[in-house]
């Protein structure tokens, strides 16, 4: 649980970088799970996003959910959008209502510097 007075208004600066979804409310929850980590090994933090109201390949799996990839840089990372295609990696839940996506974790759980 996180506790703060802080306010942050993310309209005073504009955004290093925004990504944009697959399809209108493939992301619709308050906070759509996103964590970090290197996931392939180069030694630059990478992102996981989840979806879980995402339908799947061609929209075929009402809810089945996504997760993306989109891989660090060591440069800035511009803007992703993800119905464009310019994710690393994408992963569909196998059957309507798997709401794949709902949550998100990374640990390197075997000690070889990889997420």
């Amino acid at each position: 649980m996180i506790e703060a007075d802080a306010v942050v208004d993310l309209a005073a600066e504009p955004a290093a970088a925004m990504i944009f979804g697959v399809d209108a409310g493939d992301l619709r929850s308050d906070l759509p799970p996103l964590v970090s980590g290197d996931f392939n090994g180069d030694g630059v933090d990478d992102i996981l996003l989840g979806a879980r109201f995402g339908d799947g390949p061609d929209n075929g799996r009402q809810d089945a959910g996504e997760a993306y990839v989109i891989f660090g840089s060591r440069g800035p990372l511009g803007d992703i959008d993800l119905a464009a295609g310019e994710q690393d990696l994408t992963v569909w839940g196998a059957n309507p209502g798997d709401n794949l996506g709902f949550s998100a974790a990374a640990a390197d759980v075997n000690a070889d510097g990889v997420d």
